[in-house]
């Protein structure tokens, strides 16, 4: 609906990134991520929104340039050319496995920028990570079973103790 949309509409944005070895093609084809959200949305589980699936892969898998080049460059872009907010409350970054990583690496070094968080099978957020920063809105946290589903449940249990807004899931046989 986003060509049929009224001039003033506007959408929310999630930034969602692939992982090490990936392109940008790989969400919307071996990751289904276009059925995926559309399921969803016919469910009444999302709102529309934009999502954009910047390549994370640098010389080097350097990830702080990722970081960096998403803030001075890849946001400002959308922003400038699409029909999306421009404000954290309605920014979303999440990433898989080295998109993780350059999830958790994007939204410590610049936290104001989005208000939701999810690493897929990436690493984790810990209280101490989230100390003197602007709190996101929610933090997403997951991996498969037979990778490190005790250490995503502490993190969650911790990062909910300390009061954050966070959820957990470990997908069963992955």
């Amino acid at each position: 609906g986003y060509e049929l949309s009224k001039p003033k509409v506007k959408y929310p944005v999630l930034y969602l990134v692939h992982g090490g070895g990936d392109t940008d093609t790989s969400w919307p084809q071996a990751g289904a991520a276009g059925e995926i959200l559309d399921n969803l949305m016919a469910e009444g589980k999302m709102e529309p929104m934009i999502v954009v699936m910047p390549n994370g892969t640098y010389p080097g898998n350097e990830v702080p340039i990722f970081a960096e080049d998403m803030a001075r460059d890849i946001i400002p872009f959308i922003e400038s050319n699409y029909k999306v907010y421009a404000d954290a409350s309605h920014r979303a970054m999440a990433g898989l496995s080295m998109g993780g990583m350059e999830t958790r690496m994007a939204t410590l070094a610049r936290p104001e920028v989005f208000g939701y968080w999810g690493i897929l099978s990436g690493g984790i957020y810990e209280p101490k990570d989230l100390a003197n920063i602007a709190a996101p809105k929610h933090i997403f946290l997951s991996c498969g079973s037979k990778e490190t589903p005790d250490r995503i449940n502490k993190a969650v249990d911790e990062l909910k103790a300390a009061g954050f807004s966070v959820t957990g899931y470990v997908s069963e046989g992955t």
